[in-house]
Formats: structure tokens, C-alpha cells, sequence
């Protein structure tokens, strides 16, 4: 009922009628005229009729707001809905309700980010992201570049164990990420909203954000063994054995020292080469 409310007819029944608001008991002999209304409802006026973002009840003088305004879970008695719920997301941290189920509660923005009632946005702890801050970051984002230092591609923990290409190598036939989305078990429930790289290309680059470069491979000229054949060589992780041509990666043709900021060879004495895989005789005739 919109105010003002000056000269608003107020049938009451009975001989005398008391009216109850938050701040004062009226008595008026029926039947009466209220001239006025802000007596019943000068809660409402208080409360700055809802911020015309909801209906107040004069009688109670209380809010009930419409869309995303008030508090997420309606729980304050004086609240005036002009402030905006911000995004909900199942809480991070949390008791678990049963043996292998937790995280189940909708909380704002996750519990891992603050909620801004004047916008209705999060603002994101560290590197938790999206509007609810419900997941991490892949690592590496970069405003310039985008995630994984612009050198790898984003996906979920879920994809990762199903793709060939993610390190370490797993067998097709062991992978699997059971999930459910209604009973949320706790041990997958975050099946999508933990984040990993997977790097362009692991001869290159490599680490959590792909950020990290290795250096030029090579044979070690000081060996009779050729330490780049992969032939029948285990892959890291236990699956994948090498096959006639496969080549492993050395750095630096184990004769130098790698930067792998900048993916250079530091070379040792009577070494050279992009790879260190040339030998300087002279320089190493001295060094011995």
C-alpha cells in the first residue's frame, strides 16, 4: 500500500479494537476513522518503504523483498531490501552431513569471497573465481595472455583425467571420475571446479601454468648411449613405453644447466652449443 496514507478509512470490528505495530499499541472505539496511517505504518516509513524493492507490511513492519534484494537467507527482522543477495555457491569449507558427503549448503559467493550488497557481486578471495567464486582460477591467467601463461589449455579435473595428451600418462581403460551432481560425494564433488594446464607442447613448456620453458635437447657426446632414444623407455606415470624413433627430451645434453625462465643452455667448460651437445676439446683438455 503505497504512502502517503492521510484521510485512508479503516473498518473496525468489534466494540474497541487494539492495533499492534512494532512501536506502539493504538485502542480506538469502532466504528472510527483513522485520519492518519502513520501511526500503523510508520514502521514502513522507517524502513523507507522497502526501497521500492519489496512490499512492507504495515501491521508487522517488516519487508518482504522482490528479485535478488535482502539477505540471502531473509533472516534479519529489520532489513529494508536495499541491499542486492549476491550470487550463492556450495560452501568450500564445511561439516560433512554424513560419512563421504559434505559441502552440500548454498552459501554467498562460496565462502570464498566477499559479497558487495550495494552491486549483489563477489569479490573473490585469491585466485577463486567466477560470480559466485565457486571455482579456482586455472593457474597462470594473465590479462594479456589469458590462463596457462597463454601456453596451455584450461580444463577441469574431470576432463584432465580423460585426456591422452595430460602428464602423467594413464591407461584409457583405468580412467574414470565418477561424479554425482545430486548426492555431491565428497571425494568428487569438486569434480569441476578445480582447474589444471595442459601445455601446448611438453617438449617446450611445462610446470603448473605452463610458464617454465625446457632448453634445447641433445645427445650427451660424453656417453656411447644415444640418451634421447625412447625405445622401450616407461613414461612417466607408468603407461606408454616408447617405440623405435620415439625420442626423449634432455636438456642441455645433460652438459649444461637449463634456465628454464628463458629456455637457454648454460654450458659447462669444454662444452658448446645451443645444447651443449658439441664438444670443445681444447677448452676441456684445460679443464681436465
Amino acid at each position: 500500500m503505497p504512502g502517503p496514507y492521510e484521510h485512508t478509512k479503516f473498518e473496525v470490528r468489534g466494540p474497541r479494537t487494539s492495533i499492534v505495530d512494532k512501536h506502539q499499541n493504538y485502542t480506538i472505539a469502532a466504528p472510527a476513522t483513522v485520519a492518519s496511517a502513520d501511526a500503523i505504518g510508520d514502521g514502513c516509513k522507517a524502513l523507507d518503504y522497502c526501497s521500492g524493492n519489496g512490499a512492507c507490511d504495515h501491521c508487522t513492519s517488516t519487508c518482504s523483498c522482490v528479485d535478488r534484494h535482502g539477505t540471502f537467507d531473509n533472516s534479519q527482522t529489520n532489513f529494508n531490501c536495499e541491499e542486492i543477495k549476491c550470487p550463492m555457491g556450495h560452501a568450500w569449507a564445511g561439516m560433512p552431513t554424513q560419512p563421504g558427503f559434505a559441502h552440500g549448503d548454498l552459501v554467498p559467493c562460496s565462502g570464498t569471497g566477499l559479497c558487495k550488497g550495494t552491486s549483489g557481486t563477489c569479490t573473490c578471495f585469491g585466485d577463486w573465481s567466477g560470480p559466485a567464486c565457486e571455482r579456482r582460477a586455472c593457474p597462470g591467467w594473465d590479462a594479456d595472455f589469458g590462463d596457462c601463461s597463454g601456453h596451455g589449455t584450461c580444463a577441469t579435473m574431470r576432463a584432465l583425467a580423460m585426456l591422452d595428451e595430460a602428464l602423467p600418462l594413464t591407461s584409457r581403460e583405468n580412467r574414470s571420475y565418477a561424479h554425482s551432481n545430486n548426492q555431491r560425494p565428497s571425494h568428487t564433488w569438486d569434480a569441476d571446479r578445480i582447474f589444471g594446464c595442459v601445455c601446448d607442447s611438453s617438449w617446450k613448456y611445462f610446470g603448473a601454468d605452463c610458464s617454465l620453458m625446457h632448453c634445447p635437447s641433445g645427445d650427451d657426446p660424453m656417453t656411447r648411449r644415444d640418451e634421447t632414444d625412447c625405445f622401450n623407455v616407461t613414461a612417466d606415470g607408468g603407461y606408454g613405453v616408447g617405440k623405435v624413433g620415439n625420442k626423449c627430451h634432455v636438456d642441455c645434453s645433460n652438459r649444461g644447466l637449463c634456465d628454464h625462465e628463458s629456455g637457454l643452455c648454460k654450458c659447462f667448460a669444454g662444452f658448446y652449443g645451443p645444447a651443449c651437445d658439441t664438444i670443445n676439446v681444447k677448452a676441456l683438455q684445460e679443464e681436465l
